[in-house]
């Protein structure tokens, strides 16, 4: 019942990634594609958002790898972060908050000089599991998350194979 809102809220989401507004919005948001079932369309959103924008406007660094200067520097100059799933190992969240906020954070490639950049990515989470976080779940983080519940599991009969992808190919206007 709640889906006009959940494709109204996605299409929002989308359109700050695009504009690289993500982390200038007043209170910057992670979002996580949350079901505990499989085959609900949380991959399919995925898809469809890497495949609204530029690849070079895209990466994907988990958030558990956030805290690893060799995986953050991924996320310099991109647009939108996006993870198929949020691994069981715990989220640093006092580089999370930074990352979703734009905050300057320090990464390096390797054998490379270590830069100091502020992401601008809007980061967008698939899981079936929500993670756990370094330093607990604090305030700083809950307020910094969006978890959007995907709670029915797609008939057979109503599925499209990849229509993420589909959409974006041949329906992108």
């Amino acid at each position: 019942e709640d889906a006009a809102g959940k494709i109204d809220l996605l299409a929002e989401i989308l359109g700050v990634a695009a504009l690289g507004y993500a982390t200038r919005l007043k209170q910057p948001l992670a979002v996580v594609l949350y079901g505990r079932t499989a085959e609900n369309g949380k991959s399919q959103i995925l898809e469809l958002a890497r495949g609204l924008l530029p690849p070079s406007a895209v990466v994907s660094v988990p958030a558990s790898k956030m805290a690893d200067e060799k995986h953050i520097i991924g996320l310099n100059g991109k647009l939108l972060n996006t993870a198929d799933e949020l691994s069981s190992d715990a989220i640093s969240s006092d580089v999370f908050k930074a990352v979703v906020t734009g905050d300057p954070v320090q990464g390096r490639d390797v054998y490379k000089s270590r830069v100091e950049f502020r992401s601008m990515a809007q980061n967008l989470f698939a899981t079936n599991y929500l993670p756990s976080f370094k330093g607990g779940l604090d305030r700083g983080v809950r307020r910094r998350l969006m978890v959007i519940p995907f709670n029915r599991t797609i008939p057979m009969n109503e599925r499209i194979e990849g229509v993420g992808r589909h959409v974006c190919q041949q329906e992108a206007d």
